[in-house]
């Protein structure tokens, strides 16, 4: 016997929404550590600090701060978590309308 179109479109929420709760988790664990990893590091520029330019801004960062190869690595994974969220929300909507 086939399962109903009710049965799949449950199947098919519940999955999409199992998916999206360990998106937001790990989009929460990425929130942590680029909080105690990446933002610590920007402690050290005193507050008001103006720079003209983008490049004096990096000139500035690289003089003073030691970014290294996971602080480019975490806000891309933060990106790229939350545009799959969007995508799963939008395409979930679609489907069971």
């Amino acid at each position: 016997m086939l399962p109903s179109t009710k049965a799949i479109r449950t199947f098919l929420t519940r999955r999409e929404e199992t998916r999206i709760m360990l998106l937001l988790l790990l989009l929460a664990v990425l929130l942590f550590a680029f909080q105690y990893f990446t933002l610590e590091k920007f402690a050290s520029i005193p507050p008001g600090t103006g720079l003209a330019t983008p490049q004096e801004w990096v000139h500035f960062l690289r003089g003073r701060i030691g970014l290294s190869w996971y602080d480019a690595l975490i806000p891309l994974a933060m990106i790229t978590v939350f545009g799959s969220v969007v995508s799963l929300e939008i395409r979930g909507r679609a489907a069971v309308v």
